[in-house]
């Protein structure tokens, strides 16, 4: 997929292309890109809102060792959330691809 043929149905929508790690994603124009942490290839923020949290999406690498799998490592992710969100509001965990990848999707709110 073309970073052209990310805008298709999103007009106006920003479009950002890691070719080094071969991943392509589009945001809506008022969001921003936020600095990272290590590991963390891309992080977006929406702007600033009146809950507690910012919307976000984070695209985050991470070389796995024989002793955890991606589940295991979903699994760390959602007690992090825990720890920082007394409640969180697991929406969707699913299996995705990322530059031929496997890879976890996780979509958490907050109640």
């Amino acid at each position: 997929m073309s970073v052209q043929d990310l805008h298709i149905g999103r007009p106006g929508w920003i479009a950002h292309a890691d070719r080094r790690h071969r991943f392509a994603l589009t945001y809506p124009p008022d969001w921003e890109v936020a600095p990272g942490l290590s590991g963390l290839l891309v992080s977006l923020v929406a702007p600033e809102a009146t809950t507690p949290f910012r919307p976000n999406m984070n695209v985050v690498r991470r070389v796995l060792d024989k002793t955890l799998d991606l589940n295991g490592m979903a699994e760390g992710v959602l007690a992090s959330l825990m720890r920082l969100v007394s409640d969180p509001l697991v929406i969707d965990i699913d299996t995705a691809v990322v530059a031929d990848q496997p890879a976890r999707r996780l979509l958490v709110g907050y109640r």
